[in-house]
């Protein structure tokens, strides 16, 4: 039986397609994301439940749930079904249902770091 040695490229375009593909089941590009221009993995979602303002930023984040969101071809968002806990690391904002965040992936959390103004909420003083 003959057999093929692949070529450094051949491998390397193996490499790239595992990456790739160990990425997209991460949940790391798909769907709609607001990715700057190096490729961090934010992405669109929105808030299921309030989520408070962090008691501590550093050891006592707040947390609920958010949903991702997708984007169809005309750019429109859509609820996708997909829910996961987010991380709210402000100790000054809590962040109510239903507002619409980015959130972006960091060593395993999922940390809102945009929320839309309008429906911020302050914490209890």
């Amino acid at each position: 039986m003959s057999g093929v040695i692949p070529s450094t490229e051949f491998n390397e375009q193996i490499k790239r397609v595992v990456r790739q593909t160990l990425r997209e089941q991460r949940g790391e590009g798909q769907g709609a994301s607001a990715r700057p221009e190096r490729g961090l993995p934010w992405q669109w979602a929105i808030t299921n439940a309030a989520i408070p303002a962090a008691s501590s930023g550093l050891t006592a984040p707040g947390s609920g749930e958010v949903e991702l969101l997708t984007m169809d071809s005309d750019q429109d968002l859509s609820r996708s079904g997909k829910t996961f806990t987010g991380v709210n690391r402000s100790e000054s904002v809590a962040i109510d249902a239903d507002t619409l965040v980015i959130i972006a992936r960091f060593r395993g959390e999922r940390i809102i770091v945009w929320a839309d103004c309008a429906a911020l909420a302050s914490p209890p003083a």
